[in-house]
């Protein structure tokens, strides 16, 4: 599959990697043998249409305040934001998941309507692997690796800004990101907090550059606009 990052992306994804000592190869290898397993369970590597929807809206875990979602046209979940946006009574259009979040109300999603992005790495692989009979055939996979062995590359590196470079990718009129803390992070079970954070601020760097291709300004505050 073509890649869709482009080549500012992939360049600063090289330096994402070389800081946080992510090997490449390592991603390549996971892609081609997803990319082989998805064959042979029959997913099709199609996109969905989502496309002329509007305003979109991203969701984070982080705690946020949003009265009244019904505006946009789209509504997408990163990964382990599902807990909290189900609270609302509601189910994203998408979820886009390297499978960290709570895997049972992800797929809950997907069998009442919710299409998956799953995004698969050189340290996710297994899980990847373990879980692939469990996903419908609403569910594309996606890499980053520029080799993408039917995989789709949107561009990005966390959960969240790959949702956005997602969005933009279906030319959406708004971007709009809520429970994405840059500097604090929502801890997780046995994770590493440092590094945590350190992904967070080349999250904001990968928002930043989406903000310029957009000819638009990143805003942050309670919310993030693009």
């Amino acid at each position: 599959m073509p890649s869709y990052a482009g080549e500012i992306i992939l360049k600063l994804r090289e330096e994402c990697f070389l800081d946080l000592g992510i090997d490449p190869a390592l991603d390549r290898e996971a892609a081609l043998e997803v990319s082989e397993l998805a064959e042979k369970h029959g997913f099709r590597q199609n996109l969905p249409d989502l496309w002329g929807r509007g305003d979109v809206a991203i969701f984070g875990p982080a705690p946020y305040v949003v009265r009244d979602i019904s505006g946009y046209g789209l509504k997408i979940v990163a990964d382990s934001g599902i807990s909290r946006f189900l609270v609302m009574n509601s189910l994203p259009d998408v979820i886009v998941t390297d499978l960290d979040g709570p895997l049972q109300e992800i797929l809950f999603c997907q069998r009442n309507g919710s299409f998956l992005f799953v995004h698969v790495h050189g340290d996710n692989l297994e899980k990847v692997k373990s879980n692939m009979p469990l996903f419908g055939e609403r569910t594309l996979f996606t890499c980053q690796s520029t080799e993408t062995y039917d995989l789709f590359d949107f561009g990005g590196f966390t959960d969240g800004d790959r949702s956005a470079f997602i969005a933009d990718h279906y030319r959406s009129e708004s971007i709009t990101i809520y429970g994405f803390r840059f500097d604090n992070p929502v801890p997780k079970p046995f994770g590493n907090q440092a590094r945590k954070l350190k992904k967070l601020r080349w999250a904001r760097r990968f928002l930043e550059e989406l903000a310029k291709q957009r000819n638009t300004s990143m805003l942050e505050g309670e919310v993030i606009s693009l």
